[in-house]
């Protein structure tokens, strides 16, 4: 729970379940991650936002095989960002929805077909 200890907040729970503990899963994510050659996304808003904690975290994936990237947005998306957003958004739904229609066609002619030959 949030609430739960003096360190607790939203990025790092202070809970365990059973025998589970977040931070041990935490620290072998952070041991492993560094010796595969892939994309990381570390949404830690608190530790990113203070100094000591985000280069402790940069300096785990140091060596050049990892470019350090940070995008910070606060506040509402501006009118240009949501119209973008939803015209991606809607052209991924009308190309959604017209490989359903495509399917349906080609099933009822399917079945239109298959009713013409046992005539």
């Amino acid at each position: 729970p949030r609430g739960a200890g003096s360190k607790a907040s939203g990025d790092k729970p202070a809970a365990e379940w059973h025998d589970f503990d977040i931070s041990t899963a935490r620290r072998a994510v952070y041991s492993i991650a560094p010796l595969q050659a892939r994309r990381y996304v570390l949404m830690e808003v608190r530790g990113n936002l203070i100094k000591e904690e985000r280069q402790a975290l940069v300096r785990r994936f140091g060596g050049g095989a990892f470019e350090v990237q940070a995008r910070v947005a606060v506040g509402a998306p501006t009118q240009d960002f949501r119209e973008t957003v939803q015209r991606l958004v809607l052209k991924q739904k009308q190309e959604s929805s017209d490989r359903a229609f495509q399917v349906k066609k080609m099933e009822e002619k399917r079945k239109w077909q298959g009713g013409k030959t046992q005539v």
